[in-house]
């Protein structure tokens, strides 16, 4: 799907530090010093290639959207020789990359209810009641405040997760659209 400028522009404003908890700093850097130029097409073909190099696995919402971002790039890239070259091979490590399918709404809600449980021991009584939601308070909004305020919470008190645990956050947040630099800092045992 081909993007509008003002689309294109929300996008970029925070799409690179979506990849935080997962690219190299050099990479990212990179990215968002391209970015910060107005240089949108080249940043998102750094994005895709250190992706790549990195073997970095994206969600399948993720992988949408660089293909939106390289679609609606395509009529300018198309115009140079060099500008054609670069679009092939980008458009060809973004087909290489692993893509996770993105978590469904009621995925998304049965995690969310899963985090109290999961994380009894670790965190207070009182920050397990924070995060806990019965079913006469689910409205519109909740769980996007539950997985806020669970990422607040782990990394104030810098909570150890396990692998599998980082990586259901990740999804969580993907699904939620929420930044993940706080998963990058915290402590995996």
């Amino acid at each position: 799907m081909r993007l509008t400028e003002q689309q294109v522009a929300m996008r970029m404003a925070t799409f690179p530090e979506q990849f935080a908890d997962r690219l190299p700093a050099a990479d990212l850097q990179e990215v968002i010093s391209f970015r910060n130029v107005g240089e949108w097409a080249v940043s998102v073909s750094a994005l895709i290639a250190a992706l790549h190099r990195t073997r970095t696995t994206i969600s399948s919402r993720e992988a949408r959207s660089l293909r939106d971002l390289m679609e609606t790039f395509q009529p300018a890239l198309s115009q140079t020789d060099i500008g054609a070259g670069n679009l092939r091979v980008t458009s060809r490590l973004l087909t290489e990359l692993t893509v996770t399918p993105s978590l469904t709404e009621p995925e998304l809600i049965d995690r969310l209810r899963a985090i109290p449980e999961r994380f009894r021991g670790r965190l207070s009584p009182e920050e397990i009641e924070l995060l806990t939601v019965r079913p006469d308070e689910e409205e519109a909004g909740v769980w996007f405040e539950v997985a806020y305020e669970l990422m607040d919470t782990l990394g104030r008190r810098r909570t150890p997760i396990s692998t599998q645990e980082r990586t259901d956050l990740s999804m969580i947040l993907d699904a939620l659209d929420l930044p993940r630099q706080k998963l990058r800092d915290l402590p995996v045992a």
